[in-house]
């Protein structure tokens, strides 16, 4: 899970010379890779941040069994991310209603879109349930001018 949130490499700062080569005793890869092994245990995440990585690896999991796959590294699956795992559920079932891969171009963008707008709430109306979605959608009384 770990590739979710990959860590951040401290900057180094205060460098004079960007190109020169440092000599390092072989004691001290030894001692940098221990010190990086301890600390590294010590990021052990909260309950609710595990929560939060395992709610994520679900979304994309979920994805990935209807062959929509997500890279974790890009700014839409963040947008992917924000949804609950039901309306992802619901999106990927009406994906296939819509057709799936053979009708959908871009399955990624779709999918976000049909998130952002939940299309699977969306019924084809009759003429009759057109007229009276629009007459429940106007004010029961219009002006005499109208």
């Amino acid at each position: 899970m770990s590739w979710l949130n990959p860590p951040k490499k401290p900057r180094e700062k205060n460098l004079q010379n960007h190109n020169s080569s440092y000599k390092t005793d072989p004691s001290d890869d030894t001692n940098a890779e221990e010190e990086f092994n301890s600390s590294s245990n010590d990021l052990t995440p909260t309950t609710a941040e595990f929560e939060e990585l395992e709610r994520q690896h679900d979304i994309l999991t979920a994805c990935a069994e209807y062959q929509i796959y997500f890279d974790p590294n890009k700014r839409t699956t963040r947008h992917l991310l924000e949804f609950d795992i039901q309306d992802v559920q619901l999106a990927l079932k009406h994906f296939l209603l819509r057709g799936g891969h053979q009708e959908i171009r871009d399955p990624q963008a779709w999918l976000i879109g049909c998130l952002r707008e939940c299309y699977w709430q969306d019924n084809t109306l009759s003429l009759s349930g057109f007229i009276e979605t629009l007459k429940s959608w106007f004010p029961d009384k219009l002006p005499s001018d109208y």
